[in-house]
């Protein structure tokens, strides 16, 4: 949900930087740090490519794309 409601990785690194702290919330902040450094792909037939999309994560159906 949090993810979703930012608009750009920039966004919720911001967000998750920010006081206070939610429980579990390190895991998000990790994440958001890697968003804005790297080019993360998530490799899976389980999520779509917009949901992917939607949590600033590229899609590919398999290792060879």
């Amino acid at each position: 949900d949090l993810m979703q409601s930012c608009g750009t990785k920039e966004e919720l690194f911001r967000k998750m930087s920010a006081p206070p702290s939610m429980i579990d919330k390190w895991q998000a902040q990790i994440l958001a740090r890697t968003l804005v450094r790297n080019k993360v792909i998530l490799v899976s037939e389980g999520v779509d490519q917009k949901t992917a999309e939607s949590m600033f994560l590229y899609h590919a159906d398999n290792m060879e794309e």
